[in-house]
């Protein structure tokens, strides 16, 4: 269904109405890596309004019955050193949805660490207090 889920995206992208079901779909469909560079892409083109952010970060953090979800890591390492806040907060989302899968080991607590001190108060406010309301 890959190939059609894309389809669909491609379809939208026109509209700039649907970014937010383009999202709904794409963290569903999409490998990460190229999920990936679709947020990134959305950030260039000015389209990462806050709804849009919303729906990524709520449809990442409650995909947790995807096949490949163990691979998870890589659209969080690609997005997490992004300029871009809101890239940034999705990286967050991902590493939260990682814990959620695999508990918070050693590594992943490094890496959320590393979010506290984002220059960001949206991401590392919400690092900040994870581990207080997740574990």
């Amino acid at each position: 269904m890959l190939p059609t889920a894309r389809a669909v995206i491609e379809a939208m992208r026109e509209d700039p109405l649907t970014v937010t079901l383009q999202v709904s779909l794409a963290v569903y469909a999409l490998p990460w890596e190229e999920l990936a560079t679709f947020f990134q892409q959305l950030a260039l083109e000015g389209k990462m309004h806050y709804e849009v952010l919303f729906r990524a970060v709520q449809g990442l953090e409650k995909i947790s019955s995807r096949n490949d979800i163990n691979e998870l890591i890589h659209l969080e390492e690609i997005l997490a050193p992004s300029d871009d806040e809101k890239l940034r907060c999705i990286a967050l989302a991902a590493l939260i949805t990682q814990s959620k899968v695999q508990g918070w080991n050693d590594e992943l607590k490094q890496r959320l660490y590393a979010f506290r001190n984002d220059p960001s108060p949206m991401v590392a406010e919400k690092a900040q207090f994870t581990l207080l309301f997740d574990t």
